[in-house]
């Protein structure tokens, strides 16, 4: 940010600025990445650094629940996933989402704890549980015969034969 929306002007100090957030009943507070504007004293907040809180609250939710309809349509919605989307990947309807998101039908446990991997990979940079369930939709026919080589992890390093 370059100049102020307040006073137009171009006196802005990096600052934070305290932000609460409420899900599912639980507060969630940080201080996040901020501008002051040095004439008028108006501060800016960072589009970016308010997706990030966002997403440090969601991964929160995602690894200490509670598994609710709010806490998955908030899960959802900060990957940036529509319904529609999230419910062909799950194989289940639009209106079974909106149902579990406005909590008139329970969760389902795996398609939360799916959700909730979805969104930890996304944080982390990754796909591996997104990937997996398009690759699913619309499977790839595997030869009749394959040849594969185990890493060393799988085999580990064992003298003995297995048992």
């Amino acid at each position: 940010m370059k100049r102020c929306s307040e006073c137009d002007r171009e006196r802005l100090l990096q600052t934070t600025e305290p932000n609460t957030l409420t899900v599912a009943g639980r507060s969630f507070s940080a201080n996040v990445p901020a501008w002051r504007c040095e004439a008028c004293g108006k501060t800016h907040l960072d589009g970016s650094s308010l997706e990030d809180f966002e997403l440090a609250v969601a991964l929160e939710l995602a690894t200490q629940g509670p598994a609710s309809g709010e806490t998955f349509r908030f899960m959802r919605k900060s990957i940036g996933m529509r319904a529609a989307d999230l419910a062909e990947l799950l194989d289940v309807t639009p209106e079974t989402v909106s149902r579990w998101e406005t909590d008139k039908l329970r969760v389902a446990r795996a398609a939360w704890a799916t959700l909730a991997d979805m969104l930890v990979e996304h944080a982390e940079g990754a796909s591996r549980m997104l990937d997996r369930l398009r690759r699913l939709r619309k499977p790839k026919r595997l030869a009749k015969a394959l040849r594969l080589e185990l890493p060393r992890l799988l085999l580990g390093d064992h003298s003995s034969p297995r048992r």
